[in-house]
């Protein structure tokens, strides 16, 4: 994220949205455990959706706003279209749709 998402002219510095995407990040490490990458399968991925789903509670003792369960959900699923497409890593998501 803080190489992909420069402010034009900041010389280095992230972008607003880089700064968003850190704060998602972020979350996402508030809530979820850390889980390597071959145990990281189907059931968990719909695991990790449903919780947002569910809007779960934010650092005030509230339920996060519903544009931040969206965004999350958004972000998890450009994070897993991602992986899937990318030589660096063996992970595939196998569905009905896809051939694995």
């Amino acid at each position: 994220v803080r190489k992909t998402y420069l402010a034009p002219g900041g010389e280095g510095r992230v972008s607003q949205h880089g700064v968003t995407m850190l704060t998602y990040v972020g979350l996402l490490k508030e809530h979820h455990a850390d889980v390597p990458l071959d145990r990281f399968g189907l059931a968990e991925l719909e695991d990790v959706l449903t919780y947002w789903r569910h809007r779960p509670k934010g650092k005030r003792g509230r339920p996060v706003a519903l544009d931040t369960a969206r965004d999350m959900i958004k972000r998890i699923r450009h994070f897993v279209r991602w992986l899937h497409r990318s030589p660096a890593f063996r992970w595939r998501l196998c569905t009905p749709a896809l051939t694995c």
